[in-house]
């Protein structure tokens, strides 16, 4: 009918009688708000790039180690 898909299944009756549906789409709506402002604030104050500086920095440090690594197991067997 009339009144939505969902609205009158029995299980759905606790969450029609503690706020209604007005309720959540307002609660989505703020929790959304609150993501993209702080998505913002850590735009502009540089979180990202500093983010993908010390990644970089990782994976150089990485790259070293398996250099010597490899130069270590493709190093010359001692036969003594």
């Amino acid at each position: 009918g009339a009144r939505g898909r969902g609205a009158g299944h029995p299980r759905m009756a606790p969450v029609r009688e503690l706020a209604g549906w007005g309720f959540y789409s307002k609660l989505c709506a703020a929790c959304f708000l609150v993501g993209a402002a702080m998505e913002g604030f850590m735009i502009e104050t540089g979180f990202y790039s500093k983010v993908a500086e010390l990644e970089a920095q990782r994976l150089g440090e990485m790259g070293e180690r398996q250099q010597h690594f490899e130069a270590m197991v493709n190093a010359p067997k001692r036969t003594d």
